[in-house]
C-alpha cells in the first residue's frame, strides 16, 4: 500500500525531509506518526457507491 505526502516536512527524529507528493511505503516505521500528524494520506482509491436515479425526478 502506498501513502502520499500532502505537505512537505522533515522528520526531526530521523532528519529525513519528505517532499510534497512523495510516496511513502507502508513499511516505513514512522508511518503511523505521519498519518496522525496529517502530513501523509492513504493514496489507494476508495470504491464509491453509485446511486441510480430515474430521469425527470
Amino acid at each position: 500500500m502506498a501513502y502520499r505526502v500532502v505537505s512537505g516536512f522533515q522528520d526531526t527524529e530521523t532528519g529525513v525531509f519528505y517532499d510534497i507528493h512523495e510516496v511513502i511505503d507502508d513499511k516505513n516505521k514512522n508511518l503511523k506518526k505521519y498519518l496522525d500528524a496529517g502530513v501523509v494520506v492513504d493514496d489507494v482509491p476508495k470504491k464509491k457507491e453509485v446511486k441510480k436515479t430515474e430521469k425527470g425526478e
